[in-house]
């Protein structure tokens, strides 16, 4: 019960890390961020299409913004560490590079998996952009300290044998 105990409370340190590093990671990225100002920029277009001219933020359009934040952030921070987590107490993994790269590279994965799963047949074939291996790094550096920081936590101390 009290391992129990420490990996909830490792999972949940390290996941507040993840999105405190990530957050910091975009805003300070001077190409990341201006992509994410395009992809906003071109989210306010879109709803001024759909709007004819005006965009009302009623309850409806800010819980479908609020949705869309929170899923992206279960996806890119609560997903990776939490399935490395579990993976690693299933088969007793203590080391610090399972800690470390297996969140990143599912972090890493995830927007390739979204890629292929959800994109038309023409962008499934194009090159990646470098703003995009950006983003990949981004995740992975972000998850792998995170990772590093749940291990930190939750590693389990082995007792001197007695004599």
């Amino acid at each position: 019960m009290r391992r129990l105990l420490v990996i909830v409370i490792a999972l949940a340190v390290a996941i507040a890390c993840n999105i405190v590093l990530l957050l910091v990671a975009l805003v300070s990225d001077t190409v990341t961020g201006s992509a994410i100002v395009k992809l906003l920029a071109s989210l306010f277009d879109e709803g001024m299409a759909l709007g004819q001219g005006k965009i009302e933020l009623d309850g409806a359009a800010l819980a479908g913004m609020l949705s869309l934040i929170t899923h992206a952030v279960t996806v890119l921070c609560v997903l990776p560490l939490t399935l490395s987590a579990l993976l690693a107490e299933a088969a007793r993994a203590r080391s610090l590079v399972w800690h470390m790269l297996a969140p990143g590279v599912i972090a890493a994965a995830i927007p390739w998996m979204l890629r292929f799963a959800l994109g038309r047949p023409g962008v499934r074939d194009a090159a990646q952009t470098p703003v995009e291996n950006r983003f990949l790094a981004l995740f992975f550096i972000c998850a792998a300290l995170s990772g590093a920081v749940y291990w930190v936590i939750s590693r389990r101390r082995e007792a001197n044998p007695q004599r």
